[in-house]
């Protein structure tokens, strides 16, 4: 399953799986890694479409001032540019980066932002055996003066969801 944002500015990720007996299977914000990329069934990286060859990041990164407490914000990225970008607010404050903090990313918040060329966030789970499972997954935008992107959730390379954030 592949989760992606694409277009221009940035979509938070908050995502989770259940099994059909509701226990939790997998959770972006608890099992996202800053120093390994793979991430148990979690992978980070890019694409150049929704249904193009997922490209691992292998740069990481980190940003974000929480009243001086320094970067909470950790990011996977591809080496020597820093969009497309996944990340995750590793703090449990609310963290404000970019010019002027317009963008506010809530505690455990996940972030997708495409690259400059439209290219998009991905992020990949993974799961090795069949299961039933129920998928939690919720984008919004962050940026405090406007964000417009599309999103996609991908199942077995097929579009299972797509929308269009305007805000």
């Amino acid at each position: 399953m592949r989760l992606l944002s694409h277009h221009v500015l940035t979509t938070a990720l908050l995502a989770t799986v259940f099994s059909a007996q509701a226990a939790v299977i997998s959770d972006f914000a608890a099992d996202f890694s800053a120093t390994t990329n793979v991430s148990g069934n979690w992978q980070y990286g890019s694409s150049a479409t929704n249904d193009s060859v997922f490209i691992l990041s292998q740069g990481n990164s980190s940003y974000g001032n929480n009243n001086g407490a320094g970067a909470e914000v950790k990011a996977w990225n591809p080496v020597g540019t820093f969009w497309p970008t996944v990340a995750l607010n590793t703090s449990n404050n609310l963290v404000g980066f970019g010019a002027s903090n317009v963008i506010q990313l809530q505690a455990q918040q996940g972030l997708l932002h495409p690259g400059a060329a439209g290219d998009f966030a991905v992020v990949r789970l993974t799961v090795a055996n069949a299961i039933n499972a129920q998928l939690q997954v919720a984008f919004e935008g962050i940026d405090l003066f406007s964000t417009t992107t599309d999103v996609h959730v991908n199942i077995n390379g097929i579009n299972a969801f797509g929308g269009l954030i305007n805000s």
